[in-house]
């Protein structure tokens, strides 16, 4: 056992040796990988975006142009902190 992993590891089998799997197809892809592409590519333009519209934005909400600059960057830092105090909170 180890104390990164607190489930003993055992490795997987490989279904190309079974003899029972040997003439089957590969298996499926897995839809995880799309997803995750799919969440990295919103959260990205969420916080990318947002920076164009700066001068659209900020004279509606009566801020100049560079405390809407402080905001943005701001809330990215808060993302970097939370992110971080998750990933210490796993291990």
């Amino acid at each position: 056992m180890n104390r990164r992993y607190p489930i003993p590891y055992r490795p997987l089998p490989n279904l190309h040796q079974n003899k029972e799997r040997a003439g089957a197809p590969d298996p499926q892809p897995c839809p995880v990988h799309p997803a995750l592409a799919l969440g990295g590519f919103a959260i990205g333009t969420t916080e990318f975006a947002t920076m164009n519209l700066v001068p659209f934005f900020a004279p509606g909400l009566g801020i100049c142009e560079l405390t809407a600059g402080y905001v943005i960057s701001a809330y990215a830092l808060g993302v970097v902190v939370d992110d971080n105090r998750r990933i210490r909170n796993r291990t």
